[in-house]
């Protein structure tokens, strides 16, 4: 049987990744590792420093580049991803911050199915954090913790 958890953050409201960046927060406190991957997202600038700090148990992998072409952004989703499915199936960390690969998905640069397979089959204990602006049901059946962050 399979440990860890898929943990599902969606909705329009602000703070999803700040939520999973908390998470990531009190697993380096008991001695964990935490990765976050962001998917064309380009969230921190001054924050950044304040996870330097935290490094190597805390570590923020950017994939950004949004302003590219599509050609380019494309190559950069399939480096990213083949980072994601590595990290998945060798269990390197215990917790996996996943900040935007459901907006890669949606625009095709990723396959939604090939990725829920991968996440099916990960290393046993990672603990898996996703955030999108839309819910999507296929994420939403596999996951074990699901939460909608709405605008009031």
């Amino acid at each position: 049987m399979q440990t860890g958890s898929i943990n599902y953050y969606y909705g329009k409201g602000k703070g999803k990744t700040l939520l999973c960046i908390g998470q990531g927060i009190r697993y380096v406190s008991n001695n964990k590792v935490v990765f976050m991957i962001q998917f064309c997202k380009s969230v921190f600038s001054n924050e950044k420093n304040v996870f330097d700090c935290m490094e190597p148990d805390f570590k923020i992998f950017k994939f950004d580049k949004c302003g590219i072409d599509s050609v380019e952004k494309k190559a950069e989703t399939d480096v990213a991803f083949c980072f994601t499915k590595k990290i998945l199936e060798t269990g390197e960390c215990d917790v996996l911050i996943l900040d935007g690969i459901l907006d890669v998905i949606k625009l095709g640069y990723i396959d939604k199915d090939v990725f829920i397979q991968e996440l099916l089959e990960r290393s046993d204990g990672i603990n898996v954090y996703i955030t999108s602006e839309e819910a999507d049901q296929d994420i939403l059946k596999i996951s074990d913790y699901s939460s909608e962050i709405n605008i009031k």
